[in-house]
């Protein structure tokens, strides 16, 4: 476990040590002491694998929003069989966010240009089931949204639709 050292200083992560449970599409979120320069964040600075070294599939970014705050969203499947997610059912994984003490060359940076210094390293298990409901987290509140639903061969950009392969199949009805 890290935490800080310098002025640079991991303040908050929502990712609880050892957690288990943890669904394939959760976001992590780091927050920092300061506001974060954003070319600092990548994979060499920040990254979720498996134990053995294999990476876990997604991305880091600064929190457009609160610029002290790192977000790693991992992929979210297109496949029935979850194999291009992020993360992968019963696993074990490692979130890391590396710090000057186990890497000088690559380190997340403040925009005053102050390093992390201490490393944190953070193990999580993703669910052992094959239920969406268990695998995936729906973090909106209240009732699905109504689909809005265009008459088929319709041009109507501002209708539900599913984007499948980069391509967007809108929800139609047929006449009649």
């Amino acid at each position: 476990r890290g935490g800080g050292g310098g002025d640079l200083q991991i303040v908050a992560v929502n990712l609880p040590p050892n957690a288990v449970n943890w669904q394939l599409n959760r976001p992590i979120r780091i927050t920092f002491s300061e506001a974060l320069d954003p070319s600092s964040v990548n994979t060499n600075t920040i990254n979720v694998r498996e134990p053995n070294g294999t990476p876990a599939f997604g991305t880091a970014t600064v929190d457009p929003s609160d610029k002290k705050s790192v977000i790693w969203r991992p992929d979210c499947p297109i496949l029935d069989d979850l194999s291009d997610a992020g993360l992968q059912p019963n696993r074990l994984y490692e979130l890391r966010v590396i710090g000057a003490s186990q890497n000088a060359g690559f380190t997340v940076r403040s925009q005053a240009g102050e390093v992390l210094e201490l490393s944190d390293t953070r193990t999580f298990t993703t669910p052992n089931s094959t239920l969406l409901n268990v695998l995936f987290v729906d973090d909106v509140v209240g009732f699905a949204p109504q689909p809005v639903i265009r008459p088929a061969g319709s041009l109507l950009a501002d209708a539900t639709y599913l984007l499948v392969g980069g391509v967007q199949h809108y929800f139609e009805v047929q006449a009649g």
